[in-house]
């Protein structure tokens, strides 16, 4: 794969662009729920996730997410409104 294939790739899918750059933050096989987020979070302006502490869901949405859409120049402004105090100051 070329480097404007992988760009094209990597700009179009999410979960490749975690898998592809953020390994040290995937400590095991990909689950079916983050599957989910990863595709409903580009198709979806506003969402809500709920699943237990610990699962995950602030790291896709707080790092992976506000990455790729800052890379790829699909936002100019990117808002995270959080729970997780710590997660959302870093």
């Amino acid at each position: 794969m070329d480097k404007v294939e992988a760009y094209k790739f990597l700009s179009s899918d999410l979960r490749g662009f975690a898998r592809f750059f953020l390994k040290s933050y995937l400590t095991s096989e990909i689950p079916e729920f983050h599957k989910e987020i990863y595709s409903l979070l580009p198709k979806s302006p506003r969402l809500v996730i709920a699943s237990p502490r610990g699962h995950g869901k602030s790291t896709i949405v707080s790092i992976f997410y506000p990455l790729w859409l800052s890379l790829f120049q699909k936002r100019q402004d990117i808002t995270i409104i959080s729970a997780s105090e710590t997660l959302a100051i870093e």
